[in-house]
């Protein structure tokens, strides 16, 4: 079921401001407050039950279901923290298959640019009396990935959102017309 259709726009901006808020806690202590992904869920199920229940939601739950066990098998191996896979799942649950396959690829390659870019950094030295020194952790704080990720499919679905008003204007505008 997409969820960023028939759902007020509040409750998106209430999505984006959560992982927005995460990939800043991701990026700053690299750590993710189990609050957010909870939030997160919590806010779909809201979407779900305000854009009406559907047989088509098994699909949302078959995504959350699908990135939490991969995610919790990259978690094992030691290759993505707790709090990313459950950000990830969790944002999952917005999207359907055809969204998720937005989100994922979205999610993964600003990823490996994150960790190319910090990667660079560790392998570039800085001067002597740089403020900036580069991080001493290798780990990858996989929240702002998340966060980007979500906001280009929110992006694509805003756009698209406002693409369907424009055509039901004109088509309004169209009929008004022929009507006089």
């Amino acid at each position: 079921m997409n969820l960023f259709v028939g759902i007020p726009e509040w409750l998106i901006a209430i999505l984006c401001a959560l992982v927005v808020a995460a990939g800043i806690q991701d990026f700053l202590r690299l750590k993710i407050s189990n609050a957010f992904p909870v939030a997160v869920f919590v806010a779909a199920v809201v979407a779900m039950i305000l854009r009406g229940w559907s047989i088509d939601v098994w699909e949302n739950f078959a995504v959350f279901g699908l990135l939490l066990g991969l995610g919790t098998l990259l978690f094992a191996g030691g290759h993505m923290g707790g709090g990313d896979v459950k950000l990830f799942a969790a944002v999952g649950l917005w999207t359907d298959f055809e969204r998720a396959l937005v989100l994922i690829p979205a999610v993964l390659m600003t990823g490996g640019v994150l960790a190319l870019l910090l990667l660079s950094r560790r392998l570039i030295p800085l001067p002597a009396s740089g403020a900036g020194h580069p991080r001493k952790n290798k780990k990858v704080p996989y929240g702002v990935a998340i966060a980007i990720g979500t906001l280009i499919v929110v992006g694509v679905q805003v756009q698209s959102r406002l693409e369907s008003r424009a055509q039901l204007a004109k088509l309004s505008a169209l009929t008004s017309d022929s009507v006089r």
